[in-house]
């Protein structure tokens, strides 16, 4: 419970405005040559893609915690969970 509670306040701080601010940004939107199903993926693909790299980083982190150089492993046992796949 602790861990979850962690991670939710995580997404809350980081991933919560990142999708409040991205899709409702009208510079993005013009940038990227948005329209309404474009928008909508993009808030859906967030809503879905930031908690789940948050548990992911939290499964890297639990493994790596007790460690002095841990970053380094961190990155090579989470990117390979992070890949995508079409």
């Amino acid at each position: 419970m602790t861990v979850l509670g962690k991670v939710i306040a995580h997404w809350l701080v980081t991933g919560l405005p990142l999708i409040l601010l991205s899709p409702l940004s009208p510079l993005a939107a013009l940038l990227l040559s948005l329209d309404f199903n474009g928008w909508l993926a993009m808030a859906l693909t967030l809503l879905l893609g930031t908690p789940t790299f948050g548990f992911l980083g939290a499964i890297g982190v639990a493994l790596t915690v007790g460690l002095r150089r841990g970053g380094v492993l961190l990155s090579l046992l989470v990117l390979p969970l992070a890949r995508y796949r079409c």
